[in-house]
C-alpha cells in the first residue's frame, strides 16, 4: 500500500485492517513529510475561522463535491487523483474539506442502523424463497426449531413505540409545532448564557500531545516522530459510553424454551437471534501486539512450525516449551497439534489434506493462526489466517468449570464465542479461492478471492456474538457459514447426520492416503532432530530429488506452499513428473486464494526471477483462474486451449491440459490421455486425435 493522502486519512481514522495499519505506521515513521502533513491536518480541521472554498470562480480554484466523493470512494481516475491531492496540499480549505468528510463518513458508516422489529419482519415477508427463512411461517402455524412463528403484523400501522415515538396522524404535526417553539426558546436562553470570552476549541481531528515516544517510530535522520493521539471530546452525553446502570425494560411474555429439534433431511432453522445491543461489553479494538508467553505445545510427534513477527524463516516448535503471542503458529498439511493456553483453553491446529477429509470438496491444508494477549474479560484472542481449528476447554480436575469467552478474528470480521459447557467443542474452517469466471488482472485493485468460513458447534452449547446479531445459545450439532463475496452470514442451521463426516477426525483409508500419511510421519520425525537445516530448503530438496518416494515429493510440494515458498512451487510447475506439476498447480491456487495481493506477487516473481515474459506470465495466471462454465462451450476458447497445449513452456501446456480434461473428459479418455511432458511427436499425435474427437462430437454431430 502506497503512502498517499487517502491512505493517510484511513490510517488516522483507524479504518485500515491491522496488517495494513502496521505497514502504514512504518511508512509514516520513515517519511519526512507525513508527520508534518498529519500535524497540518490536525490544525486545519480545528480552525473555526477557516473560510470555505468559493462556489463561483475559476474552475482551477474549486473542487467539485462529486470529485471529492469519488476520491474518498477510490473511484476517481488516476490522472485526476494527483491534481486533487496537489490542490489539497496547496490549500488549507481543500485539505480540511477532504479530511473532515473522511472523518464524518468514518463515524457515520461505523454506526449500526436501528431498524424497528416490525419493519424487519415485513421486509422478510416481501422476499420470497430461502432469503425469507428467518421469519417464515410453516403450515398450520407449526413451531420452527422449537420457536413459535411471529405474530401477524398489521402492515398499515407500526408498533415499535420506542423507535417511532408513539405518534401518528395529526399528533405528529402538533408535536412538531411544539418542538419548534421549544427550540426557539432554547436558542434564546443559550444566547444569553454564552460567556463573552470564547472558550478554547476542543474539537478536531487529531492532536499532538507530549508524552513518551515510541522507539519504533523514527525517521531516517534519527529524529523521533511525535506521538499522535486522538483528541478526547467532552460531549454532554456520549452515546458510546458503557452505562453500568441496569437497563429497565418493559415486562414481556417469556418465550418457553423447547428441546432442540432432531435434524431431518431438510435444513432446520435455529432460534432467531436476540435483538442486537450496539454497546459491546468489551470494546473490539485492534489486537494487542505485545509478545508474551501464553501457551505450550503438547503434541510430541507432529510438526508445528513458528515464525516470529517480522521474521521470514520458520522454526520448529519444541514440545512443552513456551509459545508466544504475535508469533505465527502453523500445523503443516496432515499434522495435528494440540496447543494448550495457560488458562486451560485447548486449540487443535488441524492440518489436513483433501484426501484425508471424509467429504473431499475443498482444499483445506495447513492450519495457521496468531495468538494475542486478550483484553480484560476475554480468555483468548486469536487471528485465524487459514485452515481448520478446533477449540475446547476441558474442565480441570477438582475445579469448577467456568465458561470461556474467545474472540476469533479473520479477514475484517471479529466473532466472540462463549463455550458454555465443559464438553463444548467448536470448529472454524477458513479457506479462499477465485470463483468461476473471475479473471486475473495485473492491476492492484483487481477482484479479490472469495473467503469462506464454516463455523460448527460439534458438542455442547455456545453463545455467539457477531457484528450485527447475537445468539444466546447454539446447541450442537449446529453450523453457520460466512462468505466474503457478499458478506453473507447465513442463519445457524442444524447439521444433518450425513454431513457430520465433514468434521470427522479420522482420515479416509486408501493406498494413496497411506503414502501421504507416511510422508507426514517421516518429515515430522526428521525435523525433530533440529540439525539446523531450514525447513523450506529441506522440502525443496525432497521435491527435486527424482529418487525420493512419490508420496514424499507430493507432500513436500504442499508443505512449500504453506511455508509461502512460492518460488519453489514455480520450479515444480516444470518438473518432469506430471503428479508433481499437478500438485504444484493445486498448491498455487490454494496459496493465491488466501490473500488478494498474492496473484500479483506470483506474476512479478515469474517475470523477475523465473525469466518468463510478461505475456507468458499472464497466460499462466489466466489459466490458474477457473473459467466460467459457459466459456467452455465457446469454440474460440477451446481453440485457444488446444493452441496452448502446443506451447513451448511446459507449465502453460500443463495448465491448458488441465482445463481441457475438466471440460472434455470424454475426449481425454478417448485419446488415451495427453501428457504435456511427453516428447513432441507423441504430444502432436495425441493432440490431433483429441481435436478430431472434439470436432466430431461438438461440431459435426450437431
Amino acid at each position: 500500500m502506497r503512502l498517499t493522502l487517502r491512505t493517510l486519512l484511513s490510517y488516522l481514522d483507524d479504518t485500515l485492517p491491522a496488517s495494513e495499519a502496521r505497514a502504514m505506521g512504518e511508512k509514516v515513521a520513515e517519511s519526512d513529510v507525513a508527520p508534518e502533513l498529519i500535524e497540518r491536518i490536525a490544525k486545519v480541521t480545528r480552525r473555526r475561522g477557516l473560510s470555505s472554498q468559493a462556489v463561483i470562480g475559476e474552475a482551477d480554484e474549486r473542487i467539485d463535491a462529486n470529485v471529492v466523493a469519488e476520491y474518498l470512494d477510490n473511484t476517481l481516475p488516476e490522472d485526476e487523483i494527483a491534481q486533487l491531492e496537489q490542490k489539497a496540499l496547496d490549500s488549507d480549505a481543500h485539505l480540511a474539506e477532504i479530511a473532515s468528510c473522511h472523518q464524518i463518513l468514518t463515524l457515520v458508516l461505523g454506526e449500526p442502523a436501528k431498524v424497528p422489529q416490525t419493519a424487519r419482519q415485513r421486509m422478510y415477508r416481501v422476499v420470497k424463497g430461502k432469503e425469507a427463512l428467518p421469519y417464515r411461517k410453516s403450515t398450520g402455524n407449526a413451531a420452527v426449531a422449537g420457536i413459535d412463528g411471529p405474530a401477524s403484523v398489521d402492515d398499515t400501522r407500526e408498533y415499535d413505540e420506542p423507535l417511532l415515538m408513539g405518534l401518528s396522524g395529526n399528533q405528529i404535526a402538533y408535536s412538531l409545532a411544539g418542538a419548534i417553539g421549544a427550540l426557539l426558546a432554547l436558542i434564546v436562553v443559550i444566547y444569553f448564557a454564552i460567556p463573552t470570552a470564547r472558550p478554547a476549541a476542543n474539537q478536531g481531528y487529531v492532536a499532538l500531545v507530549p508524552g513518551p515516544i515510541d522507539p519504533k517510530l523514527k525517521v531516517p535522520n534519527g529524529q523521533p516522530v511525535k506521538k499522535i493521539e486522538p483528541i478526547t471530546k467532552k460531549p454532554v452525553e456520549d452515546p458510546k459510553k458503557i452505562d453500568e446502570t441496569p437497563i429497565k425494560k418493559e415486562p414481556v411474555e417469556p418465550v418457553k424454551e423447547k428441546e432442540p429439534v432432531v435434524a431431518k433431511d431438510e435444513t432446520e432453522l435455529l432460534p432467531l437471534p436476540r435483538e442486537f445491543d450496539p454497546r459491546p461489553i468489551i470494546p473490539i479494538d485492534k489486537p494487542d501486539m505485545e509478545r508474551k508467553a501464553m501457551a505450550k505445545l503438547e503434541s510430541r510427534e507432529s510438526l508445528l512450525v513458528v515464525r516470529r513477527a517480522g521474521n521470514a524463516e520458520w522454526d520448529r516448535a519444541v514440545p512443552l516449551k513456551d509459545l508466544y503471542s504475535t508469533d505465527t503458529l502453523m500445523s503443516l498439511p496432515g499434522n495435528r497439534n494440540d496447543v494448550r493456553l495457560d488458562n486451560g483453553i485447548r486449540l487443535q491446529l488441524w492440518g489436513t489434506m483433501p484426501e484425508f477429509i471424509q467429504i473431499d470438496q475443498l482444499d483445506i491444508l495447513e492450519s495457521r493462526l496468531v495468538l494475542h494477549v486478550p483484553p480484560a474479560g476475554l480468555d483468548a484472542d486469536i487471528t485465524l489466517e487459514s485452515g481448520r481449528l478446533f477449540i475446547s476447554r476441558p474442565a480441570a480436575k477438582d475445579m469448577p468449570f467456568e465458561p470461556a469467552r474467545i474472540r476469533v478474528r479473520f479477514r475484517d470480521e471479529v466473532w466472540e464465542v462463549t463455550l458454555l459447557t465443559p464438553d463444548t467443542e467448536i470448529c472454524f474452517d477458513l479457506f479462499g479461492y477465485y470463483g468461476e469466471g473471475v479473471p486475473f488482472t495485473a492491476m492492484a485493485n483487481g477482484p479479490p478471492p472469495t473467503m469462506e468460513v464454516y463455523f460448527a458447534v460439534l458438542a455442547g452449547k455456545v453463545g455467539l456474538k457477531l457484528k450485527s446479531r447475537e445468539y444466546a445459545t447454539l446447541t450442537a450439532p449446529t453450523r453457520l457459514t460466512w462468505d466474503s463475496a457478499g458478506l453473507e452470514r447465513a442463519e445457524p442451521t442444524k447439521i444433518p447426520d450425513n454431513l457430520l463426516e465433514w468434521w470427522s477426525k479420522t482420515n479416509k483409508d486408501g493406498d494413496f492416503q497411506k503414502l501421504l500419511q507416511a510422508a507426514v510421519v517421516h518429515y515430522a520425525s526428521r525435523f525433530s532432530k533440529m540439525d539446523g537445516t531450514r525447513i523450506d530448503v529441506a522440502f525443496f530438496s525432497a521435491m527435486q530429488d527424482q529418487k525420493e518416494q512419490p508420496g514424499r515429493r507430493i507432500y513436500a510440494v504442499r508443505s512449500l506452499q504453506a511455508l509461502d515458498a512460492i518460488r519453489y512451487l514455480a520450479d515444480a510447475l516444470v518438473d518432469d513428473v506430471r503428479p508433481i506439476r499437478q500438485s504444484a498447480i493445486r498448491g498455487i491456487q490454494h496459496w493465491t486464494g488466501l490473500a488478494p495481493e498474492r496473484d500479483l506477487q506470483l506474476y512479478r516473481m515469474l517475470i523477475d526471477e523465473k525469466q518468463y515474459t510478461e505475456a507468458q506470465a499472464r497466460n499462466i495466471l489466466d489459466l490458474l483462474h477457473p473459467f466460467a462454465r459457459e466459456d467452455y462451450a465457446k469454440p474460440d476458447i477451446i481453440g485457444a486451449l488446444f493452441d496452448a497445449m502446443k506451447h513451448d513452456k511446459i507449465a502453460i501446456r500443463e495448465l491448458a491440459t488441465r482445463h481441457m480434461e475438466y471440460c472434455d473428459p470424454a475426449g481425454a479418455k478417448e485419446v488415451g490421455g495427453f501428457d504435456p511432458g511427453a516428447p513432441p511427436a507423441a504430444r502432436d499425435a495425441a493432440l490431433m486425435r483429441w481435436k478430431a474427437s472434439w470436432k466430431r462430437r461438438n461440431v459435426d454431430g450437431k
